[in-house]
Order: structure tokens, then sequence, then C-alpha cells
């Protein structure tokens, strides 16, 4: 877990990579092979149909901070494994996790030179 100070001193500039479709399989213990394989059991039950990945903005709790993007891919009953959906978690991660950064730095970017007008942000180096 983050250390508090750590959160509160970049409140609104960290942002969390979470290996499913948050809400759903978040919160603590759930990371890396732990969430496929909740995903892969909930699958089986018929109880999702897709996975995804999650970039939020954190927070002091486990994956409950504001979500900034979501990415899904949907899930084969018959052909799945938990190996299997971390394969399509990770090609969503690759896709989408610099384009969503950069984003992300550009909106934290925009808001400094709101808030200060004499800011220049990276135009000033």
């Amino acid at each position: 877990k983050v250390p508090p100070s750590l959160i509160q001193a970049f409140s609104g500039r960290m942002l969390n990579l979470h290996p499913s479709l948050l809400p759903a399989f978040g919160g603590k213990g759930m990371y890396g092979n732990h969430v496929h394989q909740a995903v892969y059991d909930a699958l089986q039950k018929g109880e999702v149909s897709e996975t995804g990945i999650t970039l939020h903005w954190v927070d002091a709790e486990y994956d409950t901070g504001a979500v900034f993007f979501q990415a899904n891919v949907a899930l084969d009953v018959t052909a799945e494994t938990p190996a299997t959906i971390a394969e399509k978690v990770r090609a969503l991660e690759a896709r989408h996790c610099a384009e969503q950064a950069l984003r992300a730095v550009a909106e934290c970017l925009s808001l400094l030179d709101k808030n200060d007008p004499q800011s220049h942000g990276i135009h000033g180096i």
C-alpha cells in the first residue's frame, strides 16, 4: 500500500493501473494473478463476460479513486484460463497505458496553468 504521506503529497497526480474493470475485482489483495483468477472464477459462474483495465487516481483506500480511463475485452467462457485472461489484460495495458499516461500529464499541467497564471508547465523547461 502507498504510504498516506505520499498519497497526500501527490493528491490528484498519482495514477494506478488495475487489471480489471473497477469496481469489480478491486480492493486489498486484488492484484496481478489474484485478479485474473477471480475474473476466471466469475466467468465460469456466468457472472462476467468481459474484463479490462482501469487507470484511476490513487486515494487513501485500495482501488477506490476516481476512474480516469477504462478499456474492456470480451471473454470466451469455453476458451479462457487465468493465463489467457492475463494475456488479454496485458495487451490492453500495452495498447493504452502510454497514451493515457500522457493524457493524464497534460490534464495535470492544464490544471497547473489554470491555478497559477505564471506557471509555465513544461513550456518553461
